[in-house]
């Protein structure tokens, strides 16, 4: 999900991964839906009958899906960005830098918020003298 909203603005970044979560669901259940109907027409018009058919439509079901797993790596790998060849984000060196996920961030300014607040008032004390 990281790799796929890496360049979605953080306020969109939620309605991204929703629709990425939907999408591998939706493409999971018409895919299964595909291949039992492939491996059922094979049982149905195979010469063979009983468990030799139903393995013939399984067998063809599962080359079908290896074929496609395939071409979807190859895919991958062909329209993927890697991250060498993304432009370097400016002032850090030429290095690029991941972002912090938005509620990490928050957290992290509340803390420094509250540690700022505490030790204003632990200099307000050591200088009334309540300290003690």
């Amino acid at each position: 999900t990281m790799a796929a909203t890496a360049g979605v603005p953080d306020r969109d970044q939620g309605i991204a991964s929703g629709l990425i979560g939907t999408a591998q669901q939706v493409g999971m259940a018409v895919g299964l839906a595909i291949l039992v109907n492939v491996a059922g027409s094979v049982t149905r018009v195979s010469l063979s009958s009983g468990a030799v058919a139903v393995i013939a439509g399984y067998h063809q079901a599962f080359v079908i899906a290896a074929a496609i797993s395939f071409v979807a790596a190859i895919v991958a790998l062909i329209v993927i960005e890697h991250p060498s060849t993304r432009p370097a984000v400016a002032g850090l060196g030429g290095r690029s830098r991941m972002r912090r996920p938005p509620q990490r961030a928050r957290e992290r300014l509340e803390l420094a918020i509250r540690g700022d607040e505490l030790r204003s008032d632990i200099g307000r004390r050591a200088r009334h003298g309540h300290g003690r």
